[in-house]
C-alpha cells in the first residue's frame, strides 16, 4: 500500500470496518519492525488521539 508515502501529511482514513479518521501522519513503521509483519502508520487525530493504523485496517486513505 506504500503508506510510507502518507508520512508527514494530513490524511483521511477509512478503516475496514467503516470508521473514518484525519489527522496528521507523524510516524511509519516497516513491516519487519513490528510483531503483525504488516507495515503501519501512526496518525495524530483531529480529536487529539493517537492511532497506529497497521496496512491489512486500512480500507482507503486519501491526502486531505
Amino acid at each position: 500500500m506504500e503508506l510510507k508515502s502518507f508520512y508527514g501529511k494530513k490524511v483521511k482514513i477509512t478503516c475496514v470496518d467503516g470508521k473514518v479518521f484525519i489527522g496528521v501522519v507523524n510516524d511509519y513503521f516497516y513491516p519487519d519492525e513490528n510483531n503483525l509483519g504488516e507495515e503501519s502508520i501512526v496518525v495524530d487525530t483531529i480529536s487529539s488521539d493517537i492511532i497506529e493504523f497497521v496496512e491489512n485496517d486500512i480500507g482507503n486513505i486519501s491526502i486531505l
